[in-house]
């Protein structure tokens, strides 16, 4: 018989992701013109030039991949923080 002791919590998954999508985007910065810029701020900045036409078009597959590797990041390091939390919450039951 498989063991579900340590199931997958969707919910807690999904919030900590989230927390960590946002966490990464005001933590890193990137030092643009001598001036530290969060990395939310930076992406903003780029679609707003975008849907404002004062970006080219070509610059969307660039965007796009910084996008989905700070999505990638925060799913792996929220399923990993909700992991552990399952855990710790599984063994304080005992």
């Amino acid at each position: 018989m498989r063991s579900t002791r340590y199931r997958t919590r969707r919910g807690l998954w999904c919030i900590a992701s989230t927390l960590v999508f946002i966490a990464i985007g005001l933590v890193v910065r990137f030092s643009i013109k001598g001036e530290n810029q969060p990395l939310m701020r930076l992406m903003a900045e780029d679609v707003r030039l975008l849907l404002s036409g004062r970006e080219e078009v070509s610059e969307v597959p660039v965007l796009l991949s910084w996008w989905g590797t700070w999505a990638a990041v925060a799913i792996l390091v929220g399923w990993l923080i909700q992991s552990l939390m399952v855990i710790i919450f599984h063994r304080s039951q005992k």
